[in-house]
């Protein structure tokens, strides 16, 4: 009998075969290769670019961005694109957005009363109103209208205390009428409510410096350059305020600041070369300020400020007819400086010559009683907001002592103050 070789089954599976049967392949497969690592990237990286794509085109398809880069464009004058976003926003149903940024448009394209027409769509429910209520008023400034302009403004502050723009074509405007009071509280409250801009500080330092409130000006101007200000406008405080400290006889602080605004990049006119001369010779280094002052006046032998501390310091030497030349020539170029002529009096004085020396004298005091007269009628200007006839007085002083530029300015605030 022939002995059956027994079975054995496994997952139903026999591990026995007859010779008739193929071979039976016991080996495990092996497993299946996993997809390469850089393709498991490409997906990631292709599913996140097409994230940030539909990201992106939700983001620019929004009013917010269309209105705030066509301002942008306003602000680069390149009005075929700010013209394309104002009709997208149009095409969204963004009426008073569109309205409001094609007004922009026209009053930066020097059409203000074509942006008044575009602002009378905007009503007064509308959460523009206040923003369109302040570009009309901006518009009226641009047509003269400065009383009308000022009550919008007033207005748009009384019912939103926090609006930037309104305060500051406010401060603006108030300061350029001559009512230096209310410029100066629009400033201060502008310096609260936006603390990173350093121009509000930088106007009251002017105005310190037009009232010769030298101490005033100082700390503004030190503020200012703390803060964010356009290059040419840091260049000027760097100036002015060097000036205010030698005014002020703070020689060692000019000197230092000088020193700060020549590594701020100050442009080393004539003129900014001097006033480091001056600082030296107010600290008594009279042989380095002579050292200073002699190359400027070979290189620019016009140069006003230049010639006259040359000529003091000459004066101081005992050279008094070098002096006379200097101070002479200093004198006809600025022949209202009141300190000019009482330094060439000295001067002619020293240098025998007396009856020269009584009528510069007489000259400088005259000037300096025409300047005590600028500086009544300012304060009287200040007080009376809305009289012309102080301005008119001011431009006809300011043109008696030689000041076009100052005469200029009173004629327009008379002229914006009459202005209906």
């Amino acid at each position: 009998i022939q002995q059956t070789p027994p079975s054995s089954h496994l997952g139903g599976v026999s591990f026995w075969k007859t010779s008739s049967d193929e071979p039976m392949n016991t080996e495990i497969p092996p497993p299946a290769k996993p997809k390469p690592l850089r393709w498991r990237w490409l997906l990631f990286f292709v599913t996140l670019a097409i994230v940030a794509t539909g990201i992106q085109r939700y983001r620019i398809s929004r009013p917010n961005y269309r209105f705030t880069q066509g301002k942008l464009a306003i602000a680069a004058q390149d009005w075929p694109v700010a013209e394309a976003y104002v009709r997208a926003l149009e095409g969204a149903g963004e009426d008073d957005r569109a309205a409001l940024l094609q007004a922009e448009l026209a009053e930066r394209q020097g059409q203000p009363k074509q942006a008044i027409g575009y602002l009378k769509r905007i009503p007064e429910s509308s959460p523009f109103w206040t923003d369109a209520l302040t570009l009309n008023g901006q518009c009226l400034i641009d047509m003269q209208q400065s009383r009308d302009a000022h009550a919008i403004f007033e207005f748009v502050i009384a019912k939103d205390p926090q609006h930037l723009e309104a305060r500051r074509h406010l401060a603006a405007l108030t300061y350029d009428l001559g009512h230096i009071s209310s410029a100066l509280k629009h400033l201060k409250i502008l310096t609260e409510l936006d603390d990173t801009d350093g121009k509000p500080y930088r106007l009251i330092g002017v105005i310190g410096m037009d009232t010769d409130n030298f101490a005033e000006s100082i700390r503004a101007f030190r503020e200012a350059l703390k803060r964010s200000l356009p290059d040419t406008a840091r260049q000027e405080v760097h100036r002015d305020i060097v000036q205010c400290l030698l005014l002020t006889r703070q020689y060692e602080d000019a000197l230092q600041a000088h020193t700060d605004g020549t590594t701020a990049g100050v442009k080393p006119s004539p003129d900014w070369l001097t006033s480091r001369a001056e600082a030296l010779y107010g600290l008594g280094r009279s042989a380095e300020a002579r050292e200073w002052l002699d190359p400027i006046l070979r290189d620019n032998p016009d140069t006003t400020t230049a010639m006259v501390l040359r000529g003091r310091i000459h004066l101081d030497a005992g050279e008094s007819a070098t002096a006379v030349i200097l101070l002479e020539k200093a004198h006809a170029k600025l022949p209202h400086d009141h300190t000019i002529g009482f330094l060439l009096s000295q001067a002619y004085a020293a240098n025998g010559r007396k009856a020269d020396a009584d009528m510069a004298a007489k000259r400088a005091t005259d000037a300096q009683k025409s300047l005590e007269l600028i500086s009544a009628l300012t304060t009287e200007a200040v007080s009376k907001p809305w009289d012309a006839n102080v301005r008119l007085r001011l431009a006809e002083a300011s043109d008696k002592m030689g000041k076009p530029l100052l005469a200029e300015m009173w004629r327009k605030s008379a002229a914006a103050v009459t202005a209906k």
